[in-house]
C-alpha cells in the first residue's frame, strides 16, 4: 500500500509539473507525534506567514475538526468516537 501511495503521489507531481500547476502536499503523522498540538494556532500561523490561499487552509483545518473514527476488530465495530 505504501508503494501505491508513492506511485499516486509521483503521478500527481508529474501531472502538475507538466501542466505548470502549483502543488501543495500535506502529510499526516498517524503515529501520534502531534496529538496535543493546537491545530487552530498552527493553521492561523500558516495563514499569516504563507502564500497558501485561505480556501486551502480552511480545507486543511476541516480535516482536523470534529474527526471521528470507528475501530473494527474480529468482525465487530465500535461506536464512532471523536479523535482528539
Amino acid at each position: 500500500m505504501v508503494e501505491d501511495n508513492g506511485v499516486i503521489l509521483m503521478t500527481i507531481v508529474e501531472y502538475c509539473r507538466w501542466h505548470k500547476l502549483p502543488l501543495y502536499a500535506c502529510f499526516m503523522d498517524l503515529q501520534g507525534a502531534y496529538d496535543h498540538m493546537d491545530h487552530l494556532k498552527l493553521f492561523t500561523s500558516l495563514l499569516e506567514s504563507s502564500s497558501i490561499d485561505r480556501g486551502t487552509i480552511h480545507q486543511l483545518l476541516q480535516l482536523y475538526s470534529h474527526v471521528a473514527t470507528t475501530v473494527f476488530a474480529g468482525g465487530d465495530s465500535s461506536t464512532p468516537f471523536e479523535v482528539r
